[in-house]
C-alpha cells in the first residue's frame, strides 16, 4: 500500500504532535508499504526525521527561502505572477506527495484547521483519494458560515476524523454546530523506554518540572510564574524546571525575573530520558489554556507523579481532581493557585496519588498507538478499492 502523510505543524523542527503519525509510518515501512510525507514547511533539521528517510520513508517539503531555487521562484514571480504562480505550484511539496499516487491519506494538524491549499486539494483534483484526519489539539472556535460549511465538508469527506480526546470531538462538533458520523478517538504513543516504576526523589526541596513547548500562549507557562511569583511562594522550599524550546524562552526567561524567580527556576532546553526526568522531579505542573491529550501528562502519570494542570481538552479525562492530581477548572492565575495551594498541602500524599495516576494510566493507554493508526489508514484504503 502507498501510504501519504500530511504534516501542517510548524514553527518547530519536530514537535509532540507528530510522534503518533511518525510510529504509524515506521510500522508501515516494516511492512514494506511506501510511505510519502509531506512538511508545509522547510526541511526540518531534526534526528528523528533522519531516521524516517534512512528507514525508506520519502520526505517532501517547503524549499527553503534561501533557497535557489526559491530565490529564482520569487524573481521570476516579480516579473509575471502567472508565471511566479505556476512554478510555485510546481514546487510544492504536496505536489511531489501527490506524484507517488497515495492509495490513503493521513492530515496530521496541531490544531483544527489544515491549510487552504491541503482543503482544496483533497476537495478538488485529488478528491478520489481517500483521506484521515488527525487533529492534535482543540479548543473552543468560531469560524464565519463559509468557512464553517468548508470544514465540516473536510472533516465529513474523511474516512474517518481521528482525535486525541472525547472532548476535542465535542469541540470541534460545537465549532461545526454537526455530529461527526465518522469521528473516532485514538491515543498518542509515550516516549519511555520502560513502564517500571521509579523511584521518588529524595531531593528534600519540592521539585516541580513544566514538560510543554515554551509557547505561552497556549502553555500558560505566565499563569504559573505569576502563580510562584507570589508572597507566600517565596517562604516555600521548592524549585521549578521549565523543560522544553520554543519561541518565548526569551521572554519567559525576563518574566522569571520579573517576578523575582530567577533563583527559583530553571530553563532545561531538550531532554530525551523522560523516565530520569522524573526520578528528579515529584510533580508536573502544567497550566494550559490548549491543549488535545498532553503526552507529557500521561508519561508523567505513567511514572508515579501527580500532575497539577487545568482541566482542558483530555486531561480531566485522565487526571482525576484529587485522586490522581489536581485540576484547575480554568486556566486563569487564581483557579491554578488555588489547585496549586491545595495540592501543596496534601504533598505528604503526593507518593499515593502518584500510584493511582500510574493506576490509571495503564489502563487508559495504547501500547501500540501506531499499529492502531496503521489499522485504521488500512482500513481507509482497502474500503474505498471495495467501493472502486
Amino acid at each position: 500500500m502507498r501510504v501519504g502523510i500530511i504534516s501542517t505543524m510548524g514553527g518547530a523542527p519536530w514537535g509532540g504532535s507528530e510522534d503518533l503519525w511518525a510510529q504509524m509510518a515506521h510500522r508501515a515501512l516494516e511492512r514494506n508499504y511506501d510511505v510519502s510525507v509531506c512538511l508545509l514547511r522547510p526541511r526540518p533539521d531534526h534526528p528523528k526525521w533522519r531516521t524516517l528517510e534512512h528507514a525508506g520513508a520519502t520526505l517532501f517539503s517547503e524549499a527553503d527561502e534561501t533557497s535557489s531555487i526559491a530565490r529564482a521562484t520569487e524573481r521570476l514571480s516579480r516579473l509575471s505572477y502567472r508565471l511566479g504562480s505556476h512554478l510555485r505550484e510546481r514546487i510544492s511539496p504536496l505536489r511531489g506527495l501527490f506524484a507517488t499516487r497515495p492509495e490513503v491519506i493521513l492530515v496530521c494538524t496541531g490544531g483544527v484547521t489544515p491549510t487552504q491549499e491541503v482543503i482544496q486539494a483533497l476537495s478538488g483534483p485529488y478528491s478520489f483519494i481517500p483521506y484521515v484526519t488527525l487533529c492534535q489539539a482543540s479548543y473552543r472556535f468560531f469560524p464565519g458560515d463559509s468557512a464553517r460549511m468548508q470544514l465540516l465538508q473536510y472533516y465529513r469527506g474523511a474516512r474517518y476524523a481521528l482525535f486525541v480526546a472525547d472532548a476535542s470531538v465535542r469541540d470541534i462538533e460545537r465549532g461545526l454546530a454537526a455530529r461527526l458520523s465518522n469521528a473516532k478517538v485514538v491515543r498518542n504513543p509515550v516516549n519511555l523506554a520502560s513502564l517500571d516504576p521509579i523511584e521518588w526523589p529524595n531531593s528534600e526541596a519540592v521539585r516541580l518540572a513544566c514538560v510543554a513547548r515554551l509557547s505561552a500562549a497556549a502553555k500558560g507557562h505566565d499563569i504559573l510564574l505569576e502563580v510562584l511569583g507570589r508572597h507566600h511562594w517565596r517562604e516555600r522550599d521548592y524549585h521549578l524546571s521549565l523543560y522544553g524550546a520554543g519561541p518565548d524562552e526569551a521572554y519567559l526567561r525576563d518574566l522569571a525575573t520579573y517576578h523575582g524567580l530567577s533563583e527559583r527556576v530553571s530553563f532545561i532546553r531538550h531532554t530525551d530520558d523522560i523516565r530520569r526526568l522524573w526520578q528528579e522531579n515529584h510533580a508536573l505542573v502544567m497550566p494550559s489554556r490548549l491543549e488535545g491529550m498532553p503526552l507529557a501528562a500521561v508519561e508523567a502519570m505513567i511514572c508515579a507523579r501527580p500532575v497539577i494542570a487545568t482541566a482542558v481538552a483530555g486531561i480531566p479525562e485522565w487526571v482525576q481532581d484529587e485522586r490522581s492530581g489536581f485540576l484547575a477548572a480554568a486556566p486563569t492565575p487564581e483557579l491554578f493557585g488555588q489547585a496549586l495551594e491545595r495540592a501543596w498541602t496534601r504533598r505528604t500524599e503526593w507518593q499515593a496519588i502518584g500510584r493511582n495516576g500510574r493506576n490509571d494510566a495503564l489502563r487508559l493507554y495504547d501500547p501500540t498507538p501506531g499499529e492502531t493508526l496503521l489499522s485504521i489508514l488500512t482500513d481507509a484504503g482497502c474500503s474505498e478499492r471495495k467501493v472502486s
